[in-house]
């Protein structure tokens, strides 16, 4: 439009200096000059127009992509709604009907304790989850503080893999190696609570025949604490999600695995509070291997 009112002005000029009855070498030399601020005016104009397409695209670019993560965003949360409701009423459901057993029927010794153990574990299982969802909720407001202290990595692996998976260490599901008995600075609750988001998220995510490794080892100027399986690994272009609040791969609906896609984010956040390094691999021939490297003194 700019364009077509400059031509029309142009042409208007053109006419005017024709009949203005000036020398043709004086009529030559300012028709030059309209033509050369004729070009210069166009180019103006279309640079100007460049200016604002290429901004009018770069905005809306980044308002497509803000609204696209707005909308993943919401349907992680929506997940994690469907998830945290069954994993909270999966357990009390099942608490609640062992209780009515023993109230309503005549039960050997026996069976009472194997009721009693599996409504313990069931409240182990709720207690677990309702932990991580008052850790996120410390996390997100700042409250989580950190006292660091220097920590025997390797006992303090080994005392929450006994009190948390004992059954799996004696079956062998769940292995153990140390080659370290150093120190690191850290918080205690902290590394407990990795070893346990890490340890859960491996047994979830792999078969029951296949072994899971948790290993201390030292570096140059780390400790590292690593946690291999054997189970089918995670796709490259998820890799980089798995660490985010709420992620979780596949649809809540149809998922087997238990959680509520919290767990990798604790370990995330609780990992850098502690200035400590957290890294996924591809296992070989299959399944993950996750290391949090600590860092100590150099030698």
């Amino acid at each position: 439009m700019l364009v077509d009112l400059n031509h029309q002005l142009y042409l208007g000029h053109t006419d005017q200096l024709a009949t203005s009855g000036l020398p043709a070498p004086e009529m030559v030399i300012m028709k030059a000059q309209m033509d050369s601020d004729l070009n210069r005016k166009i180019w103006m104009v279309l640079g100007e127009g460049a200016v604002f397409m290429i901004i009018l695209i770069f905005g809306f670019l980044r308002v497509r992509k803000t609204i696209f993560k707005e909308l993943d965003l919401a349907g992680r949360q929506n997940n994690f709604l469907l998830s945290v409701t069954h994993e909270l009423k999966s357990p009390i459901a099942a608490i609640q009907l062992q209780l009515q057993t023993l109230r309503t029927r005549n039960v050997d010794k026996v069976t009472q304790d194997k009721i009693i153990d599996s409504s313990l574990k069931e409240t182990s299982r709720l207690r677990s989850q309702v932990e991580d969802l008052l850790q996120v909720a410390r996390l997100e407001t700042g409250r989580n503080s950190l006292s660091m202290k220097d920590v025997d990595l390797a006992k303090v692996t080994l005392e929450t893999l006994t009190v948390q998976f004992k059954d799996k260490l004696d079956s062998g599901r769940v292995k153990f190696e140390s080659a370290d008995n150093g120190q690191v600075p850290a918080d205690k609750e902290a590394v407990v609570s990795i070893i346990v988001n890490l340890v859960e998220n491996a047994l979830k995510y792999t078969g029951v025949d296949t072994t899971i490794k948790v290993k201390v080892s030292p570096g140059r100027s780390s400790t590292y604490l690593t946690v291999e399986d054997q189970g089918v690994g995670i796709p490259a272009a998820e890799k980089k999600k798995i660490f985010d609040r709420f992620y979780r791969s596949g649809n809540e609906n149809t998922r087997g695995a238990q959680g509520t896609g919290l767990g990798l984010y604790i370990v995330k956040q609780l990992a850098e509070g502690m200035n400590a390094e957290l890294e996924l691999y591809d296992n070989s021939p299959t399944g993950s291997v996750f290391r949090v490297s600590f860092r100590t003194a150099g030698p």
